[in-house]
């Protein structure tokens, strides 16, 4: 699968990713921006299950272009093999030093991390 990708298409409005609040003894307590993010990703699960139907998971690097199309309420996923040689497919993962590095720039670089329209980033070394 080398030279080939995937493209997934999901219906919906995108949402993003939100913890649910924490309750006093009580656990986690869902909220409507958690409900949100679950019922989103239900879909993307089943738009990626049903896209994948009949080809084999990419094991290594990948490559994955996202677009959120937050007026017409649908996503567009593209998934290929990453043809980076120094490809870093370990810990940490990349979009937790995405967003630790959008939440450190908020303030100083742009006023908020909402700004962020386009996004490319990549990990790579040992």
């Amino acid at each position: 699968m080398a030279d080939k990708f995937v493209v997934i298409r999901v219906s919906g409005l995108p949402a993003p990713w939100t913890s649910p609040k924490r309750g006093r003894g009580r656990g986690c307590i869902p909220t409507p921006a958690s409900e949100r993010m679950k019922a989103w990703q239900a879909r993307v699960t089943l738009a990626a299950t049903a896209a994948m139907r009949g080809i084999d998971r990419l094991d290594g690097p990948v490559a994955l272009a996202l677009t959120f199309d937050l007026e017409n309420e649908s996503a567009t996923v593209v998934v290929e093999p990453s043809t980076e040689p120094r490809a870093h497919t370990k810990r940490p993962d990349l979009t937790n030093l995405i967003k630790s590095t959008e939440d450190a720039l908020r303030g100083i670089a742009f006023k908020d991390d909402a700004q962020v329209a386009v996004l490319m980033a990549q990990k790579v070394g040992k």
